[in-house]
């Protein structure tokens, strides 16, 4: 029998229906509260670290773009969607080195102003604030370069368009990193002949519970059996320098991407039904034999891989399957999660308070790091 589980409807954002969602926009996939894998990896460390930064929480702080998201959201439209679309959504933030001549400084317009009176051009007067010498150039010479005015018409072109504007070294980062990419022909094709962004929302006794599906293809393995593979777009550091495939299982289990594997195959079992349900939004333009084969599949036609490229080591790149053993180790934490999301809720409501596991602990030296414990 299952437990009561209060809803968010008072809290959260306007939650999406149980399905598989096709070309979602990125920000209502975010804004829908259900538990996504990083929420699963912080209920498993700490209710209040999910709680933090859920809709629940009134006071959470906005989301912010960092270096890193903007990097990595970049890399991910050039590498699943293309450069087209690439260049549909991103723009390189112009510099004065872009334009050579174009007229940047007082200095330099008043340096042109001189030139034309020279010429015989009817100048009142060379000097004065920045906003008047433009005013009386372009009076003068209509097709004079304005640095000011070739930007502020990019901006507006971009805002016109949404699209987002990077500096040039990350737009050439970003370039490099999708070319090293593709000239992996594993990783390659794996990117090639299916659908990118794909959404999948749903609920596990009173879990609301959504997954964004970087790529999905169908395929036939050697075994000859049909087989749908998801493949998710990761980035690793190695800065300690040791073998990279070691760093890949390093980073895999620091950031509990098992565990990711596992509420994404969770998601994934059950697309068939949803495909056959007719739970299906967004999929104007795609092939009806595509779908048809996807909802023909068990639950265990579905395969997981990592793409893996290393962030200081661009070069490096490598395509490896989450084993099935792996997802079963990380499938335990992901449903200890959902039990942790179950009782907090039906605990507290949406205004969750902090349970100390173990209030009556003492901290000993065995609790500490190994170098103070070998000092006791």
């Amino acid at each position: 029998m299952t437990a009561h589980v209060p809803t968010l409807t008072a809290t959260a954002g306007a939650r999406l229906a149980p399905g598989v969602y096709f070309n979602l926009p990125d920000h209502r996939y975010h804004a829908d509260p259900a538990l996504g894998s990083g929420d699963i990896r912080d209920l498993k460390t700490c209710a209040m670290y999910y709680w933090q930064h859920s809709a629940m929480n009134p006071l959470r702080d906005a989301d912010s773009d960092t270096p890193d998201l903007l990097f990595g959201r970049a890399l991910h439209k050039i590498v699943l969607e293309g450069r087209a679309a690439f260049e549909q959504t991103y723009a390189v933030t112009p510099s004065a080195a872009d334009f050579p001549g174009a007229l940047d400084t007082a200095a330099d317009l008043t340096r042109e102003l001189k030139a034309l009176k020279d010429a015989g051009a009817p100048i009142a007067r060379t000097t004065g604030k920045k906003e008047d010498l433009v005013a009386l150039l372009k009076a003068a010479k209509p097709d004079a370069v304005i640095l000011d005015e070739v930007l502020a018409k990019h901006a507006a072109d971009c805002a016109q368009r949404g699209a987002v504007t990077l500096k040039r070294e990350v737009y050439e980062r970003v370039i490099a990193a999708a070319a090293h990419i593709a000239g992996n022909p594993r990783i390659a094709a794996a990117f090639q002949a299916g659908r990118p962004e794909v959404t999948v929302i749903w609920e596990l006794d009173g879990v609301p519970c959504k997954a964004r599906l970087d790529y999905i293809r169908l395929g036939k393995p050697a075994s000859g059996r049909l087989t749908a593979a998801v493949t998710d777009l990761k980035s690793f550091s190695n800065s300690r320098g040791i073998a990279p495939e070691r760093a890949i299982a390093l980073a895999v289990a620091e950031y509990r991407l098992d565990m990711q594997a596992a509420h994404y195959m969770d998601g994934l079992r059950r697309l068939p039904a949803m495909i056959k349900a007719g739970q299906v939004t967004g999929a104007e333009g795609i092939d009806p034999r595509w779908l048809q084969a996807l909802a023909s599949l068990e639950a265990d036609d579905f395969l997981f891989y990592w793409a893996f490229f290393q962030k200081d080591a661009p070069g490096v790149t490598m395509l490896r399957q989450a084993a099935p053993r792996l997802i079963k180790t990380g499938l335990r934490d992901v449903q200890s999660a959902y039990q942790t999301y179950r009782d907090n809720l039906a605990a507290f409501g949406t205004n969750w308070r902090f349970v100390d596991p173990m209030a009556d602990a003492s901290l000993d030296v065995g609790d500490m790091p190994r170098w103070l414990a070998d000092a006791a």
